[in-house]
């Protein structure tokens, strides 16, 4: 085999250790090894404060499904804290987890509506008020 095949090839093989980091996931466009992520870490969202009480974003992934929550917790008086499920997701078997997680990437007040927008672009929403009521009742057992 001529030396020009086996230095190009050997060049080939370099070449595909190194793929481009994509500038949407916070690179430059610059070359990092194969162990770059396949997609970009999940958007932080910053949490909203309506009428005393703090709503946040909380996604959670275990080995079946992945949940996203919005998370309610009141500000003043006795500090309480409520989750309400958005959406689950089920993973399919033989597919890979990253794949099928739909992250959210923004929420947002619209009158009295929290509305959290996902990758797909689908828009959640609950009722602020709604969520108010859960954190003045008491829980059911006494807990």
């Amino acid at each position: 085999m001529p030396a020009g095949c086996v230095i190009a090839g050997l060049f080939l093989f370099l070449a595909q250790l190194f793929v481009a980091f994509p500038a949407e996931c916070g690179g430059e466009g610059t070359s990092t090894p194969v162990t770059a992520p396949k997609r970009c870490a999940p958007s932080v969202i910053a949490p909203i404060v309506y009428k005393s009480v703090e709503y946040s974003v909380s996604a959670e992934g275990n080995r079946r499904q992945f949940s996203v929550y919005v998370v309610a917790t009141r500000l003043t008086g006795e500090r309480r804290t409520w989750k309400h499920l958005l959406y689950r997701i089920r993973y399919k078997p033989g597919l890979e987890r990253d794949v099928q997680e739909v992250h959210p990437v923004s929420m947002k007040m619209e009158g009295d509506i929290i509305v959290v927008t996902d990758e797909r672009s689908v828009r959640h929403r609950v009722s602020a008020g709604f969520v108010a009521k859960r954190l003045g009742s008491p829980r059911p057992g006494g807990r």
